[in-house]
């Protein structure tokens, strides 16, 4: 479902375009979340140096990669294009205060350094933003620390519940950042899994498509606590909540309800009336109680935007 490497194939067949002259690298990738290994990143920087092609390289995610992974600067590999590339991070992402305006450029060579002196009205970053950073990385380690250690442990719940719940769905985990997709072709949903589940689940996830026409069927999600929802002394990314542990809940009672009703109506031994009258309206999945899901009228579209959203 996610690659794992780029087609360097098809890429060096781009780069020689000659309406191409500048390749922008995500390092590490979003939203996939593969983190580029030291081969991977040289490979890259050897076709652009063949092709004459300007090298941008977004590394804003790095702060957010996995324990298992390595990630590795660019400008760290032993290749001439290390000094004519830019590089560019901030703590936006790694320290969620992207509305404070502030990145990092980094030039890898004198020229590039004139090009951004030329262009330095259009860089300036906000005041607040620029302290924020420096006290992101000079004093917030720790909380980073923190952060990734949750969205780490986010991601062993997610896949755990998925596989108690939703053993259908395959879901991957990345390398880096705090999103996760789900491969729900399996669920029989259509093209936009994402929309049936805000409409019969009131569950919040971005349609894979929106990303490519290789997402259809696919969801994208954002991991928070998924353990304690209601903690709030834990860091936590930050995102917008669209994935947690009610929502997966819901899903997988969701799912549950369609299955029980089918079988319901092939044996003749009850109708969705019936289990809609269900007085307790709940079932139970994993040990864990679930509650139902349909409701007695059609929500309107803030009410099921407010209630994707873990109080």
């Amino acid at each position: 479902m996610v690659a794992t490497t780029l087609d360097f194939d098809a890429l060096d067949q781009v780069l020689a375009r000659p309406d191409v002259s500048a390749y922008l690298l995500c390092s590490p990738h979003n939203p996939v979340g593969i983190v580029w290994s030291i081969q991977q990143l040289t490979t890259i920087a050897e076709l652009c140096q063949r092709h004459d092609v300007q090298l941008l390289v977004d590394e804003i995610h790095a702060p957010l990669t996995m324990p298992e992974a390595r990630y590795v600067p660019f400008g760290s590999i032993d290749h001439a294009m290390t000094e004519r590339a830019y590089v560019f991070s901030s703590a936006s992402k790694g320290w969620n205060i992207a509305g404070l305006k502030c990145g990092v450029a980094v030039a890898g060579g004198r020229n590039e350094a004139d090009v951004l002196a030329e262009r330095w009205e259009a860089l300036l970053c906000s005041h607040l933003g620029l302290l924020a950073s420096v006290a992101a990385f000079a004093r917030a380690e720790r909380w980073l620390d923190a952060m990734v250690a949750q969205i780490d442990e986010n991601r062993a719940v997610l896949a755990e519940q998925l596989h108690d719940h939703l053993p259908g769905v395959r879901y991957i985990p990345g390398s880096a950042t705090f999103l996760a997709w789900l491969d729900c072709r399996s669920l029989g949903l259509g093209d936009d899994p994402a929309a049936t589940f805000l409409d019969r689940g009131r569950v919040a996830l971005s349609p894979g498509r929106d990303f490519g026409e290789q997402g259809r069927r696919i969801c994208e999600a954002q991991h928070r606590d998924l353990t304690r929802p209601h903690h709030r002394g834990r860091a936590q990314d930050g995102g917008i909540t669209s994935c947690c542990l009610s929502a997966l809940q819901r899903l997988a009672c969701l799912v549950r309800l369609q299955r029980c009703r089918r079988v319901q109506r092939r044996r003749g031994r009850g109708t969705a009336r019936d289990t809609d009258r269900d007085p307790a309206g709940e079932q139970r999945a994993g040990g864990r109680l679930l509650a139902r899901l349909v409701p007695t009228t059609q929500p309107s579209t803030t009410q099921r935007a407010r209630a994707a959203i873990p109080r």
